[in-house]
């Protein structure tokens, strides 16, 4: 009887605890989001001045060079290790490792994006920020002692709070989560993961104006579906040739042992690309 007393009540304190934690990761995540656009921003901004202000465009080929051997000197001497590959990290992460993400995501990669990024490196946005949301919520659901299951919602909560206040855009990141990295949820699980990602969006646009991209059109016109359907199969078409092309250059650079060959190889080629294809 005493268990059928208090069980509402556990109950109840969970899910308000839990609610809580979102709201709280969501905030998170709208920092870092904000720190991320604001220093690849602004950095671009500097690096840009400086290239192109006094004739030194020339310098291209170095600068993403650069920017890649800071964040693989961050990596191999702050860290002591290898960050791993973005989202397929943190996937492994829940699969693999009960949603414990290392508490140094929270902010590592936000610094290495913001190295690679602001020198012309040519990552997303979405990766690291997704990462370092996670980050922020399984390590916000060990510091309060939640179970695995919990921890595994909060990490999903702080993933949708970093899409989400990066492109503004609340309900994208909450489906990104519930998509990728909540398999198989039952819908009333899903309520944390829609206040995170809502948070999230509210104080970021609070905070930082900027978009990382322009919205040319705040509507849609229904006369335009063939032109819609015409092009969901090429973008199609061409996010099968990206993941390809992708996977098979990693392939080609694992077989590189020495990370500051790779770096300088990778960043050369790609300052080559910005110099002559500079759109």
């Amino acid at each position: 009887t005493r268990k059928r007393t208090l069980f509402p009540y556990t109950t109840l304190f969970r899910s308000t605890s839990l609610i809580i934690a979102s709201i709280a990761i969501g905030i998170f995540g709208a920092f870092g989001a904000i720190a991320l656009k604001a220093g690849v921003s602004e950095m671009t901004r500097l690096l840009h001045d400086w290239l192109f202000g006094a004739k030194r465009s020339i310098l291209v080929l170095a600068i993403p060079t650069a920017g890649i051997l800071l964040s693989v000197l961050f990596t191999r001497w702050w860290l002591k290790g290898d960050l791993g590959r973005g989202l397929p990290a943190v996937l492994n992460d829940v699969r693999e490792n009960k949603g414990v993400i290392a508490a140094h995501k929270m902010y590592s990669q936000v610094i290495t994006s913001i190295l690679t990024m602001g020198a012309g490196g040519s990552a997303g946005l979405e990766a690291p920020i997704a990462s370092t949301g996670a980050a922020w919520g399984s390590n916000v659901a060990r510091w309060l002692k939640f179970d695995e299951p919990t921890r595994q919602m909060l990490l999903a909560c702080g993933a949708a709070a970093g899409i989400s206040a990066i492109f503004n855009a609340p309900i994208a990141g909450a489906i990104f989560a519930l998509e990728a990295i909540l398999l198989n949820i039952a819908i009333p699980l899903a309520v944390p993961v829609l206040i995170a990602s809502a948070s999230a969006a509210f104080v970021s646009s609070l905070i930082y104006k900027g978009q990382p991209f322009v919205l040319v059109t705040d509507s849609w016109n229904s006369a335009a579906l063939p032109y819609y359907f015409g092009l969901s199969i090429f973008a199609a078409l061409i996010a099968v040739y990206t993941v390809r092309m992708y996977h098979g250059i990693a392939d080609r650079f694992a077989r590189m042992r020495d990370p500051w060959m790779k770096a300088i190889l990778g960043g050369t080629l790609l300052g080559s690309l910005i110099l002559f294809f500079p759109p």
